[in-house]
């Protein structure tokens, strides 16, 4: 199984934001933080209240990237004139994106200026204006990862982007809580799907933060479709050039056609209240989710638990359960060459599903377990969208259901499935050990599919 990554929550909520919910929810709100129900009362917050202290937590933001540029440019030896120019650096009033994390090539930290002509547009429209604001650290011998920061850097002395996109050095919590607390839009482009599990997007959130994401680490389950942006799908690509375009691409579309036009959407008190909608539905569906309460409590439940209890078993049995499991894998492991599956349908390898979007299907396969049982074992449908060389992609299994026992210790298994979007699949099936006393049958390595 796995254990998704938390935050510890007030370590990275603004206080400012923490007065607002101790006001509208209650001061002991923190105590039930990882309950859903607890956070509901968010939406009680005026929008007037909530956009005000974003506003003044930007200004904050704003005010220490200013001087945190001015001791890098004095530190660089640059001209008294660009050390001036600081202080008129970076609009309050503009739709501002943060970019802050560890700068491993992956993260693809520059995607977003794959085509340089459209992201100026962008940044330099002239009654919608964007900024970027970049920070992080490389590791010393990741090189490929240097000449990323050198290009960002590059890039923001360029014409045109000059003012609009920053790059602030020694990157420190002291500068991502500011960031996390300050910026409009957290913007996190990794290639999918090699981000583990990422926790920044979950800190901005709780400061009502909306985060523009790939669907790839703890986004895939924190992304609702109200509570920020999906950077492109979940295709799976096999060249990266043609991905990175695709995402940027992506990246192009959505700022141009949704968020900045939601961002500078503002009712008569100058309240984006859309955006101020989403900022609520970001820190009610993410702040109880994603916190280190929430997180210890999983590992609790889910590992540790378990495990002194499995210990606690073991102990109190006087390792006979552990004799006993030691027997059952060894039968396992003497038996398994007998068995065999077959599809009631043929013996292909990878057979087709024929049906129409939303319609049920019943599939049928039958297992030789030689003298196993049907609950030594998981007769499990294996089934997925057919890509290239008619290989199933992302695939997902579910078990099937004894029916019946044949003769010959054959036993019938069925299975009913819908699918709900369209395209061509394929199936097969397969039989692995099964035992709950057994932490990971698959350690055994037996699996057998259909002949």
């Amino acid at each position: 199984g796995h254990i998704t990554n938390g935050i510890h929550t007030l370590t990275w909520m603004s206080p400012s934001i923490r007065i607002l919910l101790d006001r509208y929810i209650g001061e002991n709100w923190t105590e039930n933080m990882h309950e859903s129900s607890t956070l509901n009362k968010i939406d009680h917050i005026p929008d007037e209240d909530l956009w005000k202290t974003h506003c003044v937590l930007k200004t904050k933001m704003i005010h220490y990237v200013r001087e945190k540029l001015k001791q890098q440019k004095i530190a660089n030896g640059e001209p008294i004139e660009n050390i001036r120019q600081v202080e008129t650096l970076l609009d309050s009033n503009a739709l501002t994106i943060g970019f802050a994390r560890r700068f491993a090539t992956y993260k693809r930290a520059n995607l977003i200026f794959r085509d340089l002509a459209r992201i100026s547009k962008i940044l330099n429209h002239k009654d919608m204006p964007v900024q970027v604001i970049f920070a992080g650290k490389a590791h010393p011998a990741d090189r490929p990862a240097h000449e990323i920061i050198k290009h960002i850097n590059d890039i923001a002395y360029q014409e045109g982007f000059k003012g609009k996109v920053l790059l602030i050095e020694n990157y420190n919590m002291t500068l991502a809580r500011n960031l996390v607390q300050g910026v409009d839009i957290w913007l996190n482009n990794p290639r999918r799907p090699l981000e583990a599990s990422g926790t920044s997007g979950q800190k901005v959130s709780i400061n009502g933060i909306l985060n523009f994401s790939v669907l790839d680490g703890w986004w895939c389950e924190g992304y609702n479709g109200k509570n920020g942006w999906s950077i492109g799908d979940n295709t799976e690509y096999e060249n990266e050039f043609i991905q990175d375009n695709a995402d940027s691409d992506s990246i192009y579309d959505t700022l141009e056609n949704i968020i900045v036009p939601l961002f500078y959407s503002r009712n008569d008190k100058d309240v984006p209240v859309k955006w101020v909608q989403m900022m609520k539905e970001s820190m009610k569906s993410i702040t109880y989710n994603y916190s280190t309460q929430r997180m210890v409590t999983d590992y609790f439940n889910h590992m540790y638990l378990p495990s002194m209890e499995r210990r606690s078993k073991i102990e109190s049995s006087q390792y006979e359960y552990s004799n006993m499991i030691v027997n059952w894998k060894e039968n396992i492991m003497n038996k398994w060459s007998n068995v065999h599956v077959f599809s009631e349908k043929s013996n292909n390898q990878l057979n087709h599903l024929d049906s129409m979007v939303g319609e049920w299907i019943s599939l049928r396969a039958k297992v030789q377990l030689d003298s196993l049982t049907p609950n030594d074992v998981a007769v499990q449908l294996f089934y997925g969208k057919v890509g290239k060389d008619q290989k199933i992609e992302n695939p997902k299994t579910l078990d099937m259901e004894f029916v019946e026992k044949l003769p010959n210790d054959t036993f019938s298994y069925s299975v009913k499935i819908k699918i709900q979007e369209s395209g061509e699949y394929g199936y097969t099936f397969r039989v692995i050990p099964k035992n709950p006393d057994v932490i990971n049958v698959l350690d055994m390595n037996c699996v057998k599919w259909i002949i």
